[in-house]
């Protein structure tokens, strides 16, 4: 067969499949040098099958030598194939690739494509050196597949050199086009989390996406729980490029999203800083909002809003709490009374002296020292203090008498380091009922001198 002419040979390969045409073309050099090139104007781009598809499938970024036979069989295919203008965008169903788009709120109709274009693909896989192949080729950097372009693609995978090489090739940034709130590539990478991306996104200047507006998108997103974790370093990169909105912090707040708050604090706190009443504010939603799961993610955000001068007693509700969790509390409230709560407005004491006897030995460790945290701040000895103190106080085995005997312990040593002329009310009235209960204690009597 090598030495028959073309035009009769050609006949022949016409009626021989794809595969039996490769087969015959590595039998011989000269046999590969005819027959490569028809094989590939015949079977390279059909209807059915795309020798592009299959390169870009086989494709990894992480294999070098994949993506240069990708580059080889574009090549060839450009080549060999008298192809048609939209030849490229023709779309096909992925062998050896399963795509899942990730779909925020309002992306819902973006369905996970079930054919696709080679540019889809190699945007999808960040491929960068194959979607520019494919660009020169003839690839439409716009082209629609489940309404999601290239672009939607590769920021929908985090792939950001290809976004950004796809953009600076004239890639259409808006997503999802909207007479009065657009949505863009932009709110897609922050809605994903993806905060690397979206800084890039950002610098090509060529997205039109006003910050705060993606701020607000972005809240919304965690406010419906779209979005599993915090991301809060998408947010500081907002907050950096846009002006601060108590309303949009008070969202993140309300949400229980605490590092996303924070990060948003802190990067206005360089540039303008929050008017104290702003701060209030914010403490207090911030106090009304707290969850047991969620109290140490928040101590961050209350001293960051405490720093800003943020009143200190709209924390006084944070003892509220039917069930409180102690071990929690307690840095919480040392920042809260550091910074200058009253303390004597209520009874914080008798909210945490009470005994609670499904307490665990951590929590109860806790709870005393929250005790003597508010004595330390001037908390007044009140009645229900007392009554937890003494009326139990003698009761043999664990349980409320263990816990009257450790409170009151801890009363009379605080008691101890105060001069006689310097005692309250309360605390004389204190000496005065132990001073009763203490005839009636036998062995385990307090040593009570000092009174």
């Amino acid at each position: 067969m090598e030495h028959l002419p073309y035009v009769p040979s050609s006949i022949l390969w016409e009626m021989l499949s794809a595969r039996d045409l490769a087969a015959l073309a590595r039998t011989s050099r000269l046999l590969h040098g005819n027959v490569e090139p028809f094989l590939y104007r015949r079977h390279a781009l059909t209807q059915y099958c795309s020798a592009a598809m299959s390169a870009v499938e086989a494709a990894n970024s992480d294999i070098p030598e994949t993506c240069t036979r990708a580059l080889a069989i574009l090549d060839k295919v450009k080549q060999f194939c008298h192809m048609a203008p939209n030849a490229l965008n023709l779309r096909y169903e992925p062998r050896r690739a399963y795509i899942h788009l990730q779909t925020p709120r309002r992306f819902e109709d973006f369905g996970d494509p079930y054919s696709l274009t080679a540019l889809h693909l190699a945007a999808w896989k960040g491929l960068d050196a194959i979607v520019e192949r494919l660009l020169q080729g003839g690839s439409d950097v716009n082209c629609e597949s489940s309404k999601a372009t290239p672009l939607f693609m590769a920021v929908s995978n985090n792939k950001a050199s290809t976004a950004v090489f796809l953009l600076s090739h004239g890639a259409n940034p808006v997503v999802l086009p909207d007479p009065h709130n657009s949505l863009t590539v932009l709110h897609l990478a922050c809605a994903l989390g993806y905060a690397d991306l979206a800084e890039q996104l950002l610098a090509t200047g060529t997205v039109p996406a006003d910050p705060i507006d993606v701020l607000k998108y972005y809240s919304t997103h965690l406010s419906y729980g779209y979005l599993r974790k915090d991301a809060p370093a998408v947010v500081e990169l907002l907050a950096r490029n846009s002006e601060f909105s108590a309303a949009l912090t008070s969202e993140f707040i309300a949400a229980s999203r605490w590092r996303s708050a924070l990060a948003l604090l802190q990067a206005k706190k360089r540039r303008n800083r929050i008017s104290r009443s702003t701060a209030t504010d914010l403490l207090d939603s911030a106090c009304s909002t707290l969850r047991h799961r969620t109290l140490k993610e928040a101590e961050p955000v209350i001293r960051q809003l405490l720093k800003m001068g943020a009143n200190p007693d709209v924390g006084q509700q944070i003892l509220d709490s039917s069930t409180p969790d102690f071990p929690a509390l307690l840095p919480l409230l040392s920042c809260l009374l550091n910074a200058g709560m009253d303390v004597a407005a209520k009874d914080f004491l008798g909210d945490a002296s009470a005994y609670d006897r499904n307490q665990d030995e951590e929590g109860a460790s806790a709870q005393l020292g929250l005790v003597r945290l508010l004595l330390q701040h001037g908390a007044p000895i009140g009645p229900a203090t007392r009554g937890d103190a003494l009326d139990s106080l003698g009761m043999r085995g664990v349980g409320r008498g263990e816990w009257a005997h450790k409170l009151c312990s801890l009363l009379v040593e605080h008691c101890r380091q105060i001069p006689r002329r310097r005692r309250r009310k309360d605390i004389t009235a204190f000496l005065d009922r132990l001073s009763n209960a203490n005839k009636r204690l036998e062995g385990a009597a307090f040593d009570i001198d000092f009174i």
